[in-house]
């Protein structure tokens, strides 16, 4: 499956609810995208490179500050 850049992805669900439904799995399959929730989304995110997203939360989290 491709990723989307996030940024792209940001944009799109930005103030959205869950609108995986939206998009069937059919049509997306045929251009070999998949619609993820945002806890899957952030949980395959993570899963692909653990320190380095833990760096990028903890850096997230310190300019919320």
């Amino acid at each position: 499956m491709h990723r989307l850049p996030l940024r792209m992805v940001i944009d799109q669900l930005a103030g959205q609810p869950e609108i995986v439904k939206d998009f069937p799995a059919e049509a997306l399959s045929q251009l070999n995208i998949e619609a993820k929730s945002a806890d899957q989304f952030i949980a395959d995110t993570i899963a692909l490179d653990p320190p380095r997203a833990v760096a990028a939360i903890r850096r997230m989290r310190e300019r919320f500050k």
